[in-house]
């Protein structure tokens, strides 16, 4: 029996019916998440996604780990 993959395309709009965003406010929300700034001392976080920056963290220490 010979099987084949099939790919579903939805079109646009589609998740909206759902409750998920869109188009324009899908890229909203990531620009927001991926907006991470930090005070002038470079400390505190004041905007962005606080699980995003946690795990940017963990890959450059990861990275660094592998790198000695």
């Amino acid at each position: 029996m010979v099987r084949k993959k099939s790919i579903i395309i939805l079109g646009a709009g589609a998740s909206q019916e759902v409750g998920l965003p869109v188009g324009s406010e899908l890229k909203n929300s990531i620009s927001e998440l991926l907006d991470i700034r930090f005070d002038e001392d470079g400390i505190k976080q004041i905007s962005g996604d606080y699980s995003i920056t946690a795990a940017l963290r963990i890959a450059v220490n990861e990275r660094e780990n592998h790198e000695d």
